[in-house]
């Protein structure tokens, strides 16, 4: 009976010990993973076309993109140069495994807002979004296209103000920025 006890004893024991070990921390999936082909240091640059929105600019600027959230978003904070002045914007990216799909909001400085979700199919991201420039909400949908090196991305949209006349919006290059060894 005493070696019964002690047998239960040290099984409940060992049960706790288990029950204590801490879980490993979860890891992002390879659609998480996927996101990595933007981060980095990046230049652009690139002409808005004439829209209900404003006249033609042409535009350059900065971006950097960053895992965020042990992997499971990415960040890229964009500083923009214009005719309209400097701008700063934020965007978070990320895989929702609810839906299968990836989505992202974008955030400016000025007020500018842009969310909704993409897709990645090879090189070609193709994305469709919600948007509010000045107080006025508009649709804008587009693709950016990856170069193979990885060290060039085209960026092209077309937006809509009643969500069915669609018009070229904007067209851009990317240049990934080399680091030095």
């Amino acid at each position: 009976m005493k070696s019964l006890i002690t047998l239960i004893a040290v099984a409940c024991l060992v049960g706790a010990a288990f029950a204590e070990q801490p879980n490993p921390p979860p890891t992002p999936g390879p659609e998480n993973q996927k996101l990595a082909v933007w981060y980095g240091e990046w230049t652009y640059s690139g002409e808005i076309h004439p829209t209900p929105l404003g006249p033609a600019s042409k535009f350059t600027g900065r971006m950097t993109g960053r895992p965020v959230l042990n992997g499971f978003a990415a960040e890229f904070i964009y500083n923009e140069r214009s005719s309209a002045g400097e701008t700063e914007s934020r965007e978070l990216c990320w895989y929702d495994p609810a839906t299968k799909n990836y989505a992202y909001v974008y955030l400016g400085n000025d007020g500018y807002v842009e969310q909704g979700p993409f897709t990645m199919s090879g090189e070609v991201c193709t994305w469709e979004a919600k948007c509010v420039a000045g107080g006025t909400p508009f649709k804008m949908k587009g693709t950016e296209t990856m170069a193979p090196d990885g060290m060039t991305l085209t960026r092209k949209a077309d937006i809509s103000i009643d969500g069915k006349t669609w018009l070229p919006f904007l067209a851009s290059k990317f240049t990934k920025v080399k680091v030095s060894p």
